[in-house]
């Protein structure tokens, strides 16, 4: 009851109560990708080994079939974790509903295939129940609600008749009732057939748009946001998939032992699943493979009083090591990998599509024309009034300057302008529209695109992969369909847009670096590229030349230019490099204390005692340097 408690409670109290402040950390891995040849000598390898399991497992077969549904489990964990870095410590409760769900739905008469799939569409919904807390909440506050899932369920559900009953006997779990297929040697087929079939899934899943649509999540939440992509969609979307994955793969497990009870899934057993899927090295299905045939099949070939203590320590020995270890010398050693690719033909992770002919594309040209206006917007943090009543528009084909002191609300605007933060009072127009009702990333479909102060780049991706995503991530939309699938049409045009923005921004040698090791003014042109990919009318440009020295700053002014000047976009510019503003501005804001104090041409800021009162609090004269100096 108390975790019950604890869970509802998670779920119910304000988000300003549970925030998170630290920033996300997802898995952070080595970025490097075997060549295929080698995958296939080593998928070939091991599915050599797996087929000739009954030929030497004696005894242990059984330990191996309940190896290989393990396996199924590990599949679905790693995709909610290791690709989209969510977390789950109640991962034992879908293979436990699998079971169960299997086991009542073969009694009721069903085909054993149908009851099997049965199982996994119970799990949907209960996975789609445990999504929300993710909606909600991160880091160590996700992590408490799923286990307080996970421990409210063995409690209150466990003994329930529709799960293992109040007797705790346990249930019958049938296997095929086809001859050969019901034996112990069949059934192990049959598992390794399961097996093979999810991890061709999960691969897929992961190369697909849904794929880099969970990779972007799991690197940046915001970023993904901005572009247009329905976060909350995306994570429903990858919670529901892993339960019914881990069903399955809990229902074959029960399969293979013929019996269970409540005791063999408990709540615990998932903060085990979760080390192991992260500190197990390799892709999609390795870690899969290495972690459930080691979890079950290695201990039983060690009997004694002593060996589970042994295995626990070498467990959690391994976790630490793991920790202590920098996140660049983990895997393979680079050496090693270095080998690999001489022999095998290089690193696959290092490709990005080539450009498309002219005549493979249908659509290219991004939305031109937007006009952004704010109607009496106000801002208040608890009390405090960052905005205070402010009316601005950037019209299309200009740009618009917004500057001010620091902590002058310029940051707080524009998160109410992109949706970000809910304003006090106002309204927000977007080309005439009023967007005040909808998200971030309604907002972003309609083409309103952004960058961050800090900047938001994905960095597991490649900068090719992080300028597509400007592009795809509209383009993924509100069904479950169109954030899987991407039409070779959308394929096409996505690889257009894509490399026409590397172009403009002049960073088309960096296309096959991962965004981790770029400088800061290297980043700073791949979200402005990522924006100019997408299909969006008026950008905000929030600090976007921060960290540029001084021949990157004058390339950046002149991509802006370019881009206005061509798509007749509309740009609000924050920015403290006073001679990029006063050169790019056609007509500027001035804010200070939340209030807007002027507004004018460049000329005129530059004239105005009110301006030159508020960076300097005098009248006297202040050159655009000065007042660089001084927002700095």
């Amino acid at each position: 009851m108390p975790f019950l408690v604890l869970f509802l409670a998670l779920m119910l109290l304000p988000r300003r109560y549970l925030a998170d402040r630290s920033r996300s950390l997802p898995l952070v891995t080595s970025g490097w990708t075997a060549p295929w040849r080698f995958q296939l000598l080593l998928g070939a390898g091991a599915l050599t080994l797996l087929l000739s399991v009954p030929t030497f497992a004696g005894v242990h077969l059984t330990d191996w079939t309940t190896g290989v549904g393990t396996v199924i489990i590990f599949l679905s964990l790693g995709l909610l974790v290791r690709t989209s870095g969510q977390v789950s410590l109640g991962h034992v409760a879908f293979a436990a509903i699998g079971v169960t769900a299997f086991a009542h739905l073969s009694d009721l008469g069903l085909p054993w295939l149908l009851a099997l799939l049965g199982a996994g569409l119970v799990a949907v919904p209960v996975g789609a129940l445990l999504a929300l807390p993710a909606m909600r909440l991160s880091g160590l506050f996700l992590a408490i609600a799923t286990f307080g899932f996970g421990i409210a369920l063995s409690y209150v559900f466990y003994t329930q008749p529709f799960m293992f009953g109040e007797s705790g006997a346990g249930l019958r779990v049938p296997r095929p009732t086809s001859g050969w297929l019901a034996t112990d040697t069949g059934y192990y087929y049959v598992a390794v057939l399961a097996m093979l079939l999810c991890s061709a899934a999960v691969v897929a899943l992961t190369r697909s748009r849904l794929g880099r649509l969970l990779r972007a999540l799991a690197d940046s939440p915001m970023a993904l946001t901005s572009v247009g992509n329905p976060v909350n969609l995306t994570r429903l979307l990858v919670f529901c998939i892993s339960a019914f994955m881990a069903a399955i793969g809990g229902a074959m497990v029960g399969a293979g032992q013929g019996f269970v009870s409540a005791t063999s899934y408990p709540p615990l057993l998932s903060l085990t699943y979760l080390v192991l899927v992260v500190i197990v090295g390799g892709g999609a299905p390795w870690y899969a493979l290495v972690a459930g045939l080691s979890l079950v099949v290695i201990p039983s070939y060690f009997s004694g009083y002593e060996t589970g203590y042994w295995l626990q320590v070498l467990f959690g020995v391994s976790a630490l090591v793991y920790a202590l270890t920098p996140a660049d010398r983990r895997g393979l050693p680079p050496r090693v990998r270095e080998g690999i690719n001489r022999v095998f033909g290089g690193d696959r992770s290092a490709s990005v599509p080539p450009r498309p002919s002219a005549a493979e594309v249908t659509t290219r040209s991004p939305a031109a024309g937007g006009q952004l206006s704010t109607q009496g917007i106000t801002v208040r943090y608890d009390g405090h009034v960052a905005v205070n009543q402010a009316t601005l528009t950037a019209h299309p084909g200009r740009v618009t300057g917004l500057i001010g002191p620091n902590g002058a609300g310029k940051t707080s605007l524009f998160n109410a302008c992109s949706g970000i933060t809910v304003p006090s009072e106002g309204k927000v127009l977007l080309s005439g529209r009023d967007v005040s009702s909808r998200g971030q990333a309604r907002r972003a479909q309609s083409g309103l695109g952004r960058t961050f102060q800090r900047a938001e780049v994905f960095e597991s991706m490649t900068v090719y992969d992080n300028v597509a995503m400007g592009f795809e991530g509209s383009r993924a939309g509100r069904s479950f369909f169109s954030q899987v699938v991407c039409r070779p049409e959308d394929q096409r045009n996505m690889r257009a847009a894509t490399w026409d923005a590397l172009d403009a921004c002049g960073i088309t040698h960096l296309a096959s670096v991962r965004a981790e090791k770029l400088s800061t003014g290297q980043r700073r042109m791949v979200e402005l590229a990522r924006c100019l990919a997408g299909p969006f009318s008026v950008l905000l440009l929030d600090e976007a030349s921060s960290g540029l020295d001084a021949a990157e700053t004058e390339a950046f002014g002149d991509v802006i230019e370019r881009a206005v000047r061509e798509r007749d976009l509309g740009i609000l510019l924050v920015e403290h490099d006073m001679d990029l503003v006063m050169r790019l501005s056609d007509y500027i804001y001035v804010l200070d204390f939340g209030n807007l104090i002027f507004e004018g041409t460049p000329d005129q800021v530059r004239a105005s005692t009110v301006v030159r009162d508020a960076y300097l609090g005098d009248g006297e004269s202040v050159e655009d340097g000065d007042m660089e100096e001084v927002v700095r």
